[in-house]
């Protein structure tokens, strides 16, 4: 794989972050240096296959300028671009400093979201934050200085005309403006050296400031340090932030983002091969040549693997099946090749079993399967490639094209439980009934909606979900019980049990331009209990992010079960739309199923009954409660599960609650008090 670095003078650390993660990657990298002034022929390097990307050093970020590239919107705003990437086939400049920002928005805090956001300072960084902002948190008030008034306000034009900037001075001191985010790119050096204890004194007197009667006037907020750590004591505004309880965005605790996206786009793809569809075409000498000296006949020295599962889990059937075609060693003797460099061939056949003879043609999404198909190959073990290299071909036994029979066990469905947690509806009609089913259905089809996209349809994310056993939750998941047409959050929230991470990313690779990152969770514990295992974060062409959390458990109950604000304690899942706390919404998924004013007297009667909700319980037996270890569930006043199915589900499609119900997940945990059943208090 070759890089075109971009830099003034050598980035180290920026070779030794790309290395890092090709190494885990098991592949290789060359770095090619080169100045500005030959930008314009790297690009078409880039275009022509020479390269697989361009990566501009971050000193140099914002201070070059090609007119005739094409850039995307976050790289247009800021005024500032990280790497050059291609993009059907045609060169694009993109910006990955926003991805890098709100992975650390999110690191840091879970209430970044609706903010009224004060600015301090104008630079490349600031404007990248304000299009984070903006875009994936939601906020739309944004206070700024007398001098960068003019200059703010231009910019935002292209954001669109929801954006609010608003001029202000040092009245912010002593105004209650309700400034809960503050972004500042100033140095420590140029905060000056004010005490942190001033931010308790008088407004009037000589320690006040703009930033700290900002941190005053607010309890608790969102504080982002926007400049490049020099040493590891913080600045004045960072402690009283942290006096004031602020969260404080730390960039050092992020992973970089660029070498993340540099290696997304790491297989390139030539021309088409012309074949005459039969199982002769996989002679391809003239494509993978020999090495010099070796005495074998055309195509022996090839490798070809024929693949019919996703790689390298293998836990998917393909829908047809694929031969990878590699060099083999140089030498006789040896036996390992490499699949992390040269060429490689990806020959599509008709179908399995006696069509896979027949070799067809490639069709639109047959690229992405393969990309995925080779970094698969990268990343299996060398012992486990070792053996898929030694089938050698012999023409005369076409054996050589199959890999250890595997085959798939038949996927099982849970039994239905005992209690069916099917809401009542207070005792309403059928008719009733069915017209409430139809308009959560609308509902939950508008969240679905949101994230079909381009490749991907709402019935593609309903197989998932059922696949998965995965749900939606957050303001998402509570639209399902909200009456009316509720606003969408930008952002959509997803829980999936472990190892199941999988078929979620083949579905949004198969959105074209959509663009991610990943980070493993190692610090996110209740207690003793670890939650999350790896977070997937997918920035969709339509504006919405996807927020995907992998568990660490087999259930993605424990996501649900951590949720810090009631109300949000909902979720959808396959054919079901469920929530801890049934009696938050008994009155709320039967408003909108009458149009006059006032609903009949037998219907205010039976909705002022208890709740009809069937909860997610055995029979146990009820021990004295004590100190339970799970005291973080002590106070939530979750005594059960509510459920209704939204969908109606063709014969073997029943849908249920995620595993691990409420109590069914914490009965499984360790606590040390003998006979504690763990129920809250």
């Amino acid at each position: 794989m070759d890089i075109f670095v971009v830099e003034s003078q050598t980035d180290t650390e920026l070779r030794l972050r790309i290395r890092r993660l090709v190494k885990s990657l098991k592949s290789k990298v060359q770095f090619y240096p080169l100045s500005t002034q030959r930008l314009p022929d790297a690009i078409l390097s880039l275009e022509s296959g020479v390269c697989q990307g361009i990566v501009v050093s971050r000193e140099l970020v914002g201070s070059i300028n090609v007119p005739s590239l094409q850039v995307d919107e976050a790289a247009a705003y800021a005024r500032g671009f990280n790497l050059i990437t291609l993009s059907d086939c045609v060169a694009v400049a993109v910006n990955v400093d926003t991805l890098r920002l709100h992975s650390a928005i999110t690191f840091a805090t879970y209430h970044a979201s609706y903010c009224t956001t004060f600015i301090v300072g104008c630079s490349y960084w600031t404007r990248v934050a304000l299009f984070v902002l903006n875009r994936y948190f939601e906020c739309f008030k944004f206070y700024v200085s007398d001098e960068l008034f003019e200059s703010f306000v231009s910019d935002t034009r292209a954001l669109g005309p929801s954006i609010s900037i608003i001029r202000v001075g040092d009245e912010c001191a002593t105004w209650r403006l309700g400034i809960n985010c503050i972004v500042t790119s100033l140095c420590p050096n140029v905060q000056g050296d004010l005490d942190v204890e001033s931010i308790y004194v008088d407004p009037s007197g000589q320690g006040s400031h703009l930033v700290l009667g900002a941190l005053r006037a607010t309890p608790g907020g969102t504080f982002l340090p926007l400049f490049r750590f020099e040493t590891d004591a913080p600045s004045v505004w960072q402690d009283a932030a942290r006096a004031c309880s602020w969260s404080v965005v730390d960039l050092r605790h992020v992973e970089d983002i660029q070498t993340q996206e540099v290696l997304e786009q790491f297989v390139p793809f030539a021309r088409s091969y012309s074949h005459v569809c039969t199982i002769d075409d996989l002679m391809l000498d003239a494509w993978l040549p020999p090495p010099p000296l070796v005495a074998l006949r055309p195509s022996y020295h090839h490798r070809r693997i024929f693949c019919t599962h996703t790689l390298p889990d293998r836990h998917s059937l393909l829908d047809r099946p694929y031969t990878v075609i590699v060099n083999g060693p140089r030498y006789h003797w040896q036996k390992n090749v490499d699949v992390g460099d040269g060429i490689a061939i990806v020959v599509c056949h008709d179908g399995f079993g006696e069509f896979s003879d027949v070799l067809v043609d490639a069709r639109g999404g047959d690229e992405v399967i393969a990309a995925g198909l080779i970094v698969g190959l990268q990343r299996l073990g060398t012992d486990e490639l070792r053996r898929m290299k030694q089938h050698r071909p012999q023409w005369s036994d076409r054996r050589f094209l199959q890999t250890p029979y595997s085959p798939l066990s038949r996927p099982s469905l849970a039994e239905s439980p005992e209690n069916p947690c099917q809401s009542s509806f207070g005792l309403t009609c059928r008719a009733h009934s069915r017209e409430v089913r139809t308009a959560v259905d609308h509902r939950i089809n508008r969240v679905l909606g949101a994230i079909a996209c381009d490749g991907v349809t709402i019935p593609d994310i309903k197989q998932v979900l059922k696949q998965t056993s995965g749900y939606i939750h957050g303001m998402a998941g509570l639209l399902a019980f909200l009456p009316g047409q509720s606003p969408l959050p930008k952002e959509i929230q997803i829980a999936t049990p472990c190892s199941t991470r999988g078929a979620w990313l083949q579905l949004f690779e198969r959105i074209r331009g959509v663009r991610s990152y990943h980070r493993w969770v190692e610090n996110d514990y209740y207690d003793t209990v670890r939650i999350d295992k790896v977070q997937s974060v997918f920035f969709l062409p339509n504006k919405f992010v996807v927020n995907l959390r992998e568990t660490s458990s087999e259930s993605a109950m424990p996501v649900l079960l951590s949720q810090r604000i009631t109300p949000l304690a909902c979720a959808i899942s396959y054919g079901m739309a469920f929530t801890l706390y049934p009696s938050d919404i008994k009155g709320r998924v039967l408003d909108s199923a009458f149009n006059d004013d006032y609903p009949p007297d037998w219907f205010l009667s039976a909705v002022s009954r208890k709740a009809g909700f069937n909860n997610v319980a055995d029979e146990r037996v009820i021990a004295p409660q004590g100190n339970c270890a799970l005291r973080w569930r002590r106070s939530s006043g979750c005594h059960g599960m509510g459920s209704f199915y939204w969908t109606p589900l063709p014969g073997d499609g029943n849908p249920g609650i995620p595993w691990g119900g409420d109590w069914l997940w914490r009965k499984g945990l360790i606590c040390g008090v003998p006979g504690c059943d763990h129920t809250d208090s």
